[in-house]
C-alpha cells in the first residue's frame, strides 16, 4: 500500500566525468602527478618523523627527497632507512616545489598563498594507475 502523502521526487541523473590520464612530459611532471594522486587516497606522508615511521615499518613504496635541505643529517637519516627497507629514494631539486605537490599551501582571503618547505614525502598508497606512475616505476626500475 502506497502512504498518500507520500510525493514522488524525480532524480537528475548525475554526469559521468572521464578521467583522462595525460601523459608527463618530464620526469617532474611525472613526480607531481604521483605524489598528487596518492594525496587524493590518503596515501602521503610528509615530513622527518612521519616518513622516517613509515620507512621503517616499511609501509612505504617510494621516498621522494629535496636536495636543497638544509640538513644533511636529516638526508642521510632518509637515505640509510630507505636503503634498509629496499625503497626506491627519488631526488628532487626544491622543498618548495615539493611542498606545493604534497598540498603544503594555504590560500588566504586576500588570496595571497603561503607557500611552506617539505623536505621529504613517502607514499604508501599510489591510488590509481596512470602513465606517470608507470614512467615513474620504469625510470627506477633501470
Amino acid at each position: 500500500m502506497a502512504d498518500e502523502n507520500q510525493v514522488e521526487k524525480q532524480v537528475e541523473p548525475t554526469p559521468v566525468v572521464e578521467v583522462i590520464d595525460v601523459e608527463p612530459d618530464t620526469l617532474q611532471d611525472a613526480i607531481r602527478i604521483v605524489i598528487r594522486k596518492a594525496l587524493e587516497v590518503n596515501g602521503l606522508v610528509r615530513g622527518l618523523s612521519e616518513v622516517a615511521r613509515a620507512l621503517d615499518r616499511r609501509t612505504a613504496h617510494m621516498c621522494i627527497l629535496a636536495t636543497d635541505c638544509d640538513d644533511e643529517e636529516y638526508k642521510k637519516l632518509i637515505k640509510a632507512l630507505a636503503l634498509q627497507a629496499s625503497i626506491d629514494i627519488i631526488e628532487v631539486d626544491s622543498r618548495e616545489e615539493l611542498a606545493e605537490w604534497a598540498g603544503l599551501q594555504r590560500r588566504k582571503q586576500d588570496e595571497t598563498v603561503k607557500t611552506f618547505k617539505c623536505s621529504c614525502v613517502a607514499i604508501r598508497d599510489f591510488g590509481e594507475r596512470t602513465k606517470a606512475l608507470d614512467m615513474l616505476l620504469n625510470k627506477l626500475s633501470h
